[in-house]
């Protein structure tokens, strides 16, 4: 599993967040820690869910730019997941977008790729 440092943050106002900051803590030390506390984390995990959707149609989106959900969680998600769309013979259902320059917000142009995908599937 990539680990990245957006974990920081998103849980830095967490008692453990800020603990595991301070100490300097690796993606894959935090990710640990936050399992320890909380095992219910791992059934939240988007790229385990993501396959359970199938044949289900899903969008994925993010920006380029976007500290909390970035490119490579997106990618890994939709890479998760397109075994069981493949599979079910629908990874025509399965999409995966990256907005160019656009942080974590929803632009114009991500608006209107979700209503025509929502035109088209739903």
């Amino acid at each position: 599993m990539p680990w990245t440092c957006a974990w920081r943050r998103i849980f830095h106002p967490l008692a453990l967040g800020r603990e595991l900051i301070g100490e300097g803590a690796s993606g894959e030390r935090a990710w640990q820690a936050f399992r320890d506390a909380c095992p219910e984390l791992e059934a939240l995990d988007a790229a385990r869910v993501a396959p359970q959707l199938a044949p289900r149609p899903l969008l994925l989106m993010t920006g380029a730019e976007d500290p909390y959900v970035p490119p490579a969680a997106t990618r890994r998600v939709f890479a998760a997941a397109l075994w069981a769309y493949a599979a079910a013979g629908q990874a025509a259902r399965l999409e995966a977008w990256v907005e160019p320059e656009t942080g974590h917000g929803f632009s114009a142009q991500m608006q209107q790729r979700a209503l025509e995908w929502f035109l088209r599937w739903l």
